[in-house]
C-alpha cells in the first residue's frame, strides 16, 4: 500500500480509542523487538492465563454477593414479606438491616467493576501475544481454545468456501440469537439501574437506622454506584483528537486534488458510520437513565410491578433510537445547510461559525435522546 492510501486512513479528527488501546499498541511494538521475545512466549500466556481465570472467579463472586444483597433490599421493601428466600436458605428481618446490607453492596460494586475492567485488559494482553506466537490464523483459532474458552464456536456455522453461504434459516436463526442477547444485555441493564436505584431511594425514606448513619450510607452508596457506572463507561471507546490530521489533509489538498477529494468522501463516509453507533449507543444510556429516574422518583408505584415497567421499556427504547437519531440527523442537515448557504466562502470567521454551529449539532445528539426518552416515559408510566 503506498504512503497516500496510508495517510488517508490515518486523516481523523476524532479518533475513538478504548484506556486499554495505547498500552495494546506499546506491548504490540515491545513484542516486535527481538530481544523481548523471550519474555514473552508460552510461560507468559500460560502464567497470564492463570491470572485471568483467578480475576474471572474473583468477578462472579462479588457479582454473585452484589446481586443477593441488591436482592434482599429489594424484596425487604415489601411489609407483608419479611423473608427473602435463595436456594432454599431463609433471611428473616433484612428490614432492621437495610444500611447495613446496602453498604456492604455499595462497596462491593466498584471493587467489582475495576476487577473486571482489570480482566479484560490482561485478557486484551493475552489476545496480542497469542497473535505474536502463532501470527498464522488459523493455528492460532485453534490452538487458542487451550488458553480461551470461545463459547460462541459451537454455535456459529462458519464457511471459508467461496462456493457455499449459509441457508436463510440459519441466518435467520443467528439473527434470533443476536437480538435475544442484545434484548437480555438491554434488559439486565435498564434492571439493574432501576433496582440500584429504588434500592437506595428505600434506604434513604425509610430508614431503619439513625439519621446520621442512615444519611452516610446514602450518600457512601450513590457515591460507590455512581463509580462503579464511571469504571463501566471509561471502558468504553472514548475520542482522542488527531491535529495532525488538518496538516495532512491541506498537504494533500496541494500535492494531489484527486487524492485530496477521494480522501474527503472517505472521511465522509466513516464520520456518517461513527455518527450512527454513537447515535444508538447514546440512546440507549440516556433512555436506561431517565426512564429509570422517572420510574423511581415520578411514578414510584411503578416499581410494585418490575416487570411489566422493564416490558414497558422496550418499546420506549426501541423509539429512541429511532426517533433520537433520525431527528438528530434532520438537525444536522438543517444546521449545516444554512451554514453553508451563509458563508459559502472559507476564512477565519466563518470558521469559528462553523465551529459553533458543530457544537450545536453536538448538543442536538444528546438533548434529542433525553426528549423523547422523558416524553415516553411520562406518557408510558402515568398511564399506569
Amino acid at each position: 500500500m503506498d504512503t497516500e492510501s496510508t495517510e488517508v486512513q490515518t486523516l481523523k479528527r476524532v479518533v475513538w480509542k478504548t484506556a486499554i488501546s495505547r498500552r495494546l499498541e506499546r506491548f504490540a511494538e515491545t513484542l516486535a523487538r527481538p530481544e523481548c521475545q523471550t519474555y514473552f512466549g508460552e510461560q507468559f500466556v500460560a502464567q497470564l492465563t492463570l491470572k485471568i481465570d483467578h480475576l474471572f472467579r474473583v468477578s462472579l463472586v462479588l457479582g454473585a454477593a452484589y446481586a443477593i444483597l441488591m436482592l434482599s433490599l429489594y424484596t425487604a421493601q415489601d411489609a407483608n414479606k419479611i423473608e427473602f428466600e435463595i436456594f432454599g436458605y431463609g433471611f428473616k428481618n433484612l428490614g432492621h438491616y437495610k444500611e447495613f446490607l446496602l453498604f456492604l453492596a455499595a462497596l462491593t460494586s466498584p471493587i467489582s467493576a475495576t476487577i473486571s475492567a482489570y480482566h479484560r485488559y490482561l485478557s486484551e494482553l493475552r489476545a496480542v501475544a497469542l497473535q505474536k506466537l502463532y501470527p498464522d490464523k488459523n493455528i492460532r483459532e485453534f490452538y487458542s481454545h487451550i488458553y480461551i474458552h470461545n463459547l460462541a464456536d459451537p454455535l456459529i456455522q462458519q464457511s471459508r468456501s467461496p462456493h457455499v453461504r449459509p441457508h436463510g434459516f440459519t441466518l435467520t436463526l443467528a439473527v434470533f440469537l443476536g437480538l435475544f442477547l442484545l434484548a437480555l444485555a438491554i434488559a439486565f441493564i435498564v434492571a439493574s439501574f432501576i433496582l440500584q436505584i429504588a434500592v437506595v431511594y428505600d434506604v434513604a425514606i425509610n430508614p431503619a437506622s439513625s439519621k446520621y448513619i442512615n444519611l452516610f450510607v446514602v450518600a457512601f452508596s450513590l457515591t460507590a454506584i455512581s463509580l462503579s457506572w464511571l469504571i463501566g463507561i471509561l471502558q468504553l471507546p472514548l475520542p482522542e483528537v488527531d491535529l495532525s490530521a488538518y496538516v495532512k489533509l491541506s498537504a494533500l489538498r496541494e500535492t494531489n486534488r484527486a487524492k485530496y477529494d477521494e480522501t474527503m468522501a472517505r472521511l465522509a463516509l466513516e464520520s456518517a458510520k461513527r455518527e450512527r453507533i454513537w447515535s444508538i449507543g447514546s440512546s440507549i444510556a440516556f433512555f436506561a437513565a431517565v426512564y429509570g429516574a422517572i420510574a423511581v422518583f415520578v411514578f414510584p408505584s411503578s416499581l410494585q410491578d418490575l416487570g411489566s415497567t422493564i416490558a414497558k421499556a422496550m418499546p420506549g427504547l426501541v423509539l429512541a433510537i429511532l426517533a433520537a437519531t433520525a431527528l438528530a440527523s434532520r438537525v444536522k442537515h438543517a444546521l449545516y445547510r444554512q451554514y453553508f448557504r451563509r458563508y459559502p466562502r472559507e476564512s477565519d470567521t466563518t470558521l469559528r461559525v462553523f465551529s459553533r454551529y458543530s457544537r450545536l449539532v453536538f448538543a442536538a445528539r444528546f438533548t434529542l435522546p433525553v426528549f423523547v426518552s422523558t416524553l415516553y416515559a411520562l406518557l408510558v408510566l402515568g398511564r399506569g
